[in-house]
């Protein structure tokens, strides 16, 4: 792969799902090569099993028809939803997180988590209500797994909480990205969760 070109979309998701992946872009995405409708940028160093994944900072594709979306196996509907979490549009995020299903797999807790981190308080609200109120157990998986990237995530949340929303809401602790972060720190530290 040359430098300047940005990693295959498939590489977002942990191998054993490559052929639902390449499944899912040809069914959603406009034709030509998929891997030009992405940020050069990943959210952050992501581990899954001993894996690299190269989750896009943003992509730039169509949003899909939710509808034929819910036509595709329960595996493909989630690699949609969570590929749409980084798209540009904060409308279309938000809609792809309401198609992530409520058990989560370990690969899904990425695309949920980063959401904690970024400017969109809508976002960062259902995001930290899906943590707070679903299963735990791949959330578990990829905190023990994603310490730095937890960290990482609580920095940006930090940023924005005080750029954004600091005269909304005094204390950080009540800013909603922060009790989900300490919720998956607590889980990713205790030997009986999951």
């Amino acid at each position: 792969m040359e430098s300047n070109q940005a990693p295959d979309l498939t590489q977002a998701f942990p191998d054993r799902l490559t052929p639902s992946v390449r499944a899912v872009l040809e069914a959603t995405f406009a034709p030509g090569p998929f891997t030009q409708e992405r940020s050069q940028g990943d959210i952050g160093v992501i581990r899954l099993g001993g894996q690299r994944l190269l989750i896009p900072a943003r992509i730039y594709n169509p949003e899909p028809e939710w509808a034929f979306v819910r036509s595709l196996g329960g595996i493909e509907q989630s690699i949609a939803a969570c590929l749409f979490t980084r798209h540009h549009d904060g409308r279309v995020r938000e809609r792809a997180l309401g198609e992530i299903p409520v058990s989560v797999e370990s690969w899904v807790a990425p695309f949920i988590i980063q959401l904690l981190g970024e400017y969109v308080i809508e976002l960062v609200e259902r995001a930290a209500s899906l943590i707070e109120a679903g299963p735990k157990a791949g959330y578990v998986v990829f905190a023990r797994e994603n310490p730095d990237f937890l960290s990482l995530t609580a920095q940006r949340a930090t940023s924005y909480w005080n750029a954004y929303y600091r005269r909304r809401i005094r204390k950080r602790e009540d800013y909603p990205a922060f009790p989900a972060l300490a919720m998956l720190i607590k889980w990713s530290l205790s030997e009986t969760a999951a």
